[in-house]
């Protein structure tokens, strides 16, 4: 399936496009922390066949091909920030991970959804991805608002953090 397009919007309307051409649409529940969070985002995760869309305190997947909901992970007191996907190496294989950033946690998600570690209190006020590089997984975590901005290095298989150092100045996080 090349060309997919897949769109959030403010109200909660998820759908994907193939081509040019709408293969489906459904209504999400963003919640009630949507109205002040005014991140949110949706990828298409082709290797696990799903498009992920993320909004206020929660993250909704769904199949690709039809757009049926698959799951919803709830943030809690985290609210939703960023999605991202990295390939890193796990247990000798090359897996395909989705990270959840929010305002203060990281997420890593394999493609059977199941949760592959949390790190908490990465940041106080945003996250924001960098890449990964070999088994390290770089965000940019906000410390000290506004602007206030710190490189985190993460064990891209455990999520134990390995290194933060402030973010050069001209380096802007969201």
């Amino acid at each position: 399936m090349d060309e997919l397009e897949v769109t959030l919007a403010a109200d909660g309307a998820c759908s994907l496009r193939a081509h040019g051409i709408e293969r489906w649409r459904v209504e999400l529940d963003l919640g009630e922390v949507a109205r002040r969070n005014p991140f949110r985002e949706a990828i298409v995760w082709t290797r696990a066949h799903r498009v992920v869309a993320g909004a206020g305190d929660r993250v909704h997947v769904l199949e690709l091909a039809t757009g049926a909901l698959d799951a919803t992970m709830e943030l809690g007191s985290d609210h939703f920030g960023q999605l991202a996907l990295g390939t890193v190496e796990l247990e000798g294989a090359k897996v395909e991970l989705l990270f959840v950033l929010g305002w203060t946690d990281v997420r890593a998600y394999d493609a059977g959804l199941v949760l592959r570690w949390h790190a908490r209190n990465v940041a106080v006020d945003g996250i924001t991805f960098a890449g990964v590089e070999g088994p390290v997984l770089k965000v940019s975590a906000e410390m000290d608002p506004p602007g206030g901005w710190f490189e985190v290095l993460l064990d891209a298989g455990t999520g134990q953090e390995k290194g933060r150092r402030p973010s050069a100045p001209d380096v802007v996080g969201r």
